[in-house]
């Protein structure tokens, strides 16, 4: 089993809140500039733990795990 992943709340405001937003947003479309132009540059990173079980899920040898 995975180790649990706590969530932690964060609020920035003001000008710092206002260039991670305009950062977040100028990297979003760039990123999808760049799909556009090279299909299949994009790639998820991938930890070889979560996959395995999946595909023997879909196999039917064990249940599928909610996420």
């Amino acid at each position: 089993m995975s180790p649990r992943i706590e969530r932690i709340e964060l609020y920035f405001s003001g000008l710092a809140g206002r260039k991670l937003k305009e950062f977040s947003c100028a990297a979003s479309v760039k990123h999808l500039v760049t799909e556009a132009h090279k299909p299949g540059s994009h790639s998820w990173p991938k930890d070889g733990r979560h996959r395995p079980v999946l595909l023997a899920a879909q196999r039917g040898d064990v249940a599928a795990p909610v996420a």
